[in-house]
């Protein structure tokens, strides 16, 4: 019953962007989720360079400034991103071409945030300005469930979680062994000595498994402004 319970929760919430973990950390250190935001052009053009300003709480989230163009039709096809500094809770995005430029629509790039550490039960994202070629465009945005918004409001995570309470092992990896050991302790089926201490529920075991798969259930977006 346990593993249905996981497969519908897992299934169910891959649907929505969420964040990704790295699966290697010292037991002292804190995961902070990080957010993945595809930037979606829908009408064809030949591209020069992309210019947006987003808005949101900086003291909310950070965008990652040392992030490249790493997946999208831009991507290995001599486009440069640059991540500007965030003045009055606006950053600047801007992508240029050196040469060859790129006649296309599609996923432009995707940008990376991480959350501060702070609790905050919402954040906002907008699009305050979408420019190709420094001209303004109204076709394209953020690419959530297949829709384009121009804002998004982030349901943050409630808290963050420390490794050495989800690494069973203890070898300061998170690994599927770690996950069967926490379905047997919430099972109640072979707890070991070393781990007996430790409160596992449900909930650690769904953090393990997001962890191992970059699937999150820790934030969910909604979109506006289409």
């Amino acid at each position: 019953m346990l593993f249905r319970i996981l497969f519908v929760c897992i299934v169910f919430n891959h649907c929505f962007i969420g964040a990704c973990f790295s699966s290697e950390k010292h037991s002292d250190e804190t995961f902070y989720p990080s957010l993945s935001i595809p930037i979606l052009i829908d009408e064809i053009f030949e591209i020069e360079s992309i210019d947006i300003i987003l808005e949101f709480n900086n003291d909310c989230i950070q965008l990652d400034k040392k992030q490249t163009i790493i997946s999208g039709m831009l991507e290995n096809k001599n486009y440069s991103l640059q991540i500007g500094n965030p003045i009055n809770d606006e950053i600047s995005v801007i992508v240029s071409a050196s040469k060859g430029l790129i006649q296309d629509k599609g996923l432009a790039l995707i940008l990376n945030f991480t959350y501060s550490g702070i609790d905050f039960k919402q954040c906002k994202i907008k699009i305050k300005n979408f420019q190709i070629n420094e001209t303004d465009i109204a076709s394209g945005g953020f690419c959530v469930n297949q829709t384009i918004y121009r804002s998004l409001t982030v349901n943050c995570p409630s808290k963050q979680w420390k490794l050495d309470t989800i690494d069973l092992n203890e070898n300061l990896l998170l690994e599927i062994s770690d996950v069967i050991l926490a379905m047997q302790q919430v099972s109640q089926i072979n707890i070991f000595p070393n781990f007996e201490n430790k409160n596992i529920v449900l909930k650690d075991i769904m953090i393990q498994l997001q962890i191992l798969s970059n699937i999150s259930t820790s934030c969910f977006i909604n979109g506006g402004h289409k």
